[in-house]
């Protein structure tokens, strides 16, 4: 190859040509010449891939060809056997995949059926070998041979061990680079010929893995649960809430009762039938929020933390652990329980080293995680997990982080140019790994970004744009993003002060069942403009219905600011109070009351780094202020506080419907546009967080490109 290990050529030298007498003196030469480089004592280079195709043109005949890699590959084996009595599993990685290249490149010329099973069993070696080096294409190529050289009409019958092993780990690589359509038609496969519920587990979660991908909520849950009742794991498909109850009640009391150091000594899980269904339902928790399932997500949380009790620490066992701390904080408000819970699993990966599981764990730790740390700092926690996910091959979890990662990024505050850039670069990647369900879900705050950046034909309307062209090429089902669709809406109606539209949204998304999604800063927003909604309908209508209501959101954003200590929520809580007491305040008083209370409001948002808080506060004194000035200048700062976070479509959309009194923000001659910027500013909040180098080097091997020489991925 283009690279090779000069020890390796003394191995096969008679091989190559039995009438070399020093290949040391051979090599010195070609150095010498120029022809190759040395890179260090066991790696030497061809000094420019033209001289290797030259090299390669010199070959006479095909076949003479075949017989050389062929050669090579049997004197390399040969080495092997002598050097690893214990078979196989003693080969060192690097002369395994070199063996396995050569005798695949000569494999034309294999006549007897005993050698070419022998050959399927070293390449299924070599397939499992790759994977654990995030290598998919290099070892879904070896299952790819490995099954070429067995009969197709018989190998099932004739070399069933060889036959499952190849096909399920094909069937695993073929998830991993985002062939789902072609994984599933080996699943199902693997399924029809599996002679055992054992010898079908596997197979069962990329099956569940595929249903994620594609968005197939009802048959993943049916699939699911059908196989849970197979593993012995019986679980009512739509149970009610005294069992939702009964089964926490049960699972609190057993983690009440034991330390996180007893459970970090737990036994690790023997039991295969069990660890797999471990797996299954952490997939199916992926995706029961998005059916609003509250309930059947509570039980099959509660029923993971039994079956680790009950048999020991699974390779997924952290996951449940996190899955867990997620319930406490959503359904059980108890924030303490799901923080502890967010650290153990974290302890736990690391103690078990669950590399495969890291994404997922830290996709749930990142879920509690910004109840104690500024969110703008979570950004870079959801795109490690991402970076994790793509290595491992798990993409389910890699691009359910890059969904959470924009929501922290969005209600951060952080500049939005950058943040666009990175979007499209994110939905286009889901698109092409066949990620129908996370770029669904992740569609709609792409195009509200669009719509307040100025980048769409009409900001208001959340259902056309560049996004969501998405759709019609990933064939949307409406459930996948709509309630998302509803929500940013929601906020950018109230941004231009369209607060009839505002009002309308808000009653969808209210109607909606919150499922776990209370634990984010999604639910937390929403509260936000549910109440802000509430108080402008309350002012203008007078009606007590809305004053009510206005007070119970008020209500919740106070408990988790003074209960729960949120601290991404103080400047909010600030804004709603300055809010709630121009309902209170008589006309004559309202200036002297509220003006402090916004300043107050304003100078926390900003300082917290909340651009598009800040802007909204001063948005609203412009509103509630009497005096014209006043107003005209609480307009102004809000403008261009909006600039500054990169809404020019919000800017644009209030010069247009503004009332009178207020002064026109003009963004190309107004002073505030010279101290704002239409481009984001320099440094580490408005740089973009897309890396290129994670997706190059995901597809540099797992993207169907060639290998030019073996083994050197």
């Amino acid at each position: 190859g283009f690279r090779f290990d000069p020890e390796l050529l003394h191995v096969v030298k008679d091989a190559i040509d039995d009438k070399i007498v020093s290949m040391d003196a051979c090599l010195e030469t070609a150095i010498g010449e120029g022809i190759l480089e040395r890179l260090s004592e066991s790696r030497i280079k061809f000094s420019h891939d033209r001289i290797l195709q030259a090299v390669l043109q010199l070959e006479p005949s095909e076949e003479k060809w075949y017989r050389a890699h062929f050669n090579i590959g049997k004197q390399l084996w040969k080495k092997c056997k002598m050097d690893s009595p214990s078979g196989v599993s003693g080969v060192n990685d690097r002369i395994l995949f070199v063996c396995v290249d050569q005798l695949n490149m000569g494999r034309q010329l294999i006549a007897s059926e005993d050698f070419k099973v022998d050959l399927g069993k070293l390449n299924c070696v070599a397939a499992s070998r790759a994977a654990s080096f995030s290598a998919f294409v290099p070892s879904l190529e070896y299952t790819e041979i490995g099954l070429e050289l067995l009969d197709p009409e018989r190998r099932w019958q004739n070399c069933y061990a060889l036959t499952l092993e190849l096909s399920t780990i094909r069937a695993e690589m073929l998830f991993a680079i985002g062939r789902v359509n072609e994984c599933q038609d080996v699943v199902r496969e693997v399924l029809e010929h599996a002679k055992s519920i054992d010898d079908s587990l596997r197979s069962y979660f990329v099956q569940t893995k595929s249903l994620t991908a594609e968005a197939k909520y009802q048959e993943l849950v049916d699939t699911s649960l059908e196989i849970l009742d197979k593993l012995r794991e019986k679980i009512p498909s739509k149970p009610n809430i005294f069992q939702t109850r009964r089964e926490f009640a049960r699972t609190k009391k057993m983690l009440d009762d034991i330390s996180d150091e007893e459970i970090l000594a737990l036994p690790k899980m023997r039991n295969k039938r069990k660890a797999v269904a471990l797996q299954v339902m952490t997939e199916m928790m992926m995706t029961l929020d998005q059916m609003e399932k509250s309930n059947l997500s509570s039980v099959i949380t509660c029923r993971m933390i039994e079956l680790t009790f009950q048999n020991g620490l699974a390779p997924y066992g952290p996951l449940a652990f996190a899955i867990t701390s997620q319930l406490y904080i959503s359904q059980h408000n108890d924030l303490e329980s799901s923080l502890r819970f967010a650290r153990l699993a974290m302890a736990l990966m690391d103690e078990m080293d669950a590399g495969h599981v890291d994404a997922r764990v830290m996709f749930n730790f990142s879920f509690v995680l910004h109840w104690r740390e500024p969110l703008s700092i979570t950004v870079d926690y959801w795109l490690d997990a991402y970076k994790r996910g793509m290595r491992n091959g798990d993409l389910n979890a890699a691009f359910q982080n890059v969904v959470g990662y924009g929501i922290a990024y969005f209600y951060s505050g952080l500049p939005l140019d950058p943040f666009v850039r990175d979007e499209e670069k994110f939905c286009a990647l889901m698109s092409d790994y066949g990620q129908k369900m996370m770029c669904c879900a992740n569609l709609p705050l792409y195009q509200c970004i669009l719509n307040l950046t100025g980048q769409s034909g009409n900001i208001l309307d959340m259902s056309r744009g560049k996004a969501m062209e998405y759709r019609d090429k990933l064939g949307w089902e409406r459930r996948v993003g709509e309630h998302s669709e509803w929500s940013y809406g929601m906020q950018i109606a109230f941004y231009c002060e369209e607060f009839e539209l505002a009002t309308q949204l808000a009653s969808k998304v209210e109607s909606i069942n919150p499922g776990a999604t209370r634990a984010l800063p999604l639910f937390h927003t929403r509260v936000f403009f549910f109440c802000l909604i509430a108080i402008h309908n309350a002012r203008e209508t007078g009606k007590r219905q809305y004053k009510a209501k206005a007070k119970k959101y008020h209500g919740m954003v106070r408990d988790w600011v003074m209960k729960q200590k949120a601290i991404n929520l103080v400047h909010k809580l600030q804004i709603l109070d300055a809010e709630m007491q121009t309902l209170d305040s008589r006309s004559s008083q309202k200036d002297t009351m509220v003006a402090p209370l916004y300043d107050k409001a304003i100078a926390a948002a900003t300082k917290s780094g909340f651009l598009q808080d800040a802007a909204l506060a001063a948005q609203l004194a412009s509103q509630a202020v009497d005096d014209k000035h006043d107003s005209r200048e609480y307009f102004q700062r809000s403008c261009e506080l909006y600039e500054s976070w990169g809404a020019k479509g919000v800017v644009e959309y209030l010069e247009r419907s503004s009332r009178p009194r207020r002064t026109s923000f003009v963004s190309s001659t107004n002073e505030y546009h010279m101290h704002s910027s239409s481009s984001s500013p320099p440094g580490y909040r408005s740089r973009e967080r897309f890396d290129e180098s994670v997706v190059e080097s995901h597809k540099e091997l797992n993207i169907g490109q060639t290998r030019t020489y073996s083994g050197d991925w």
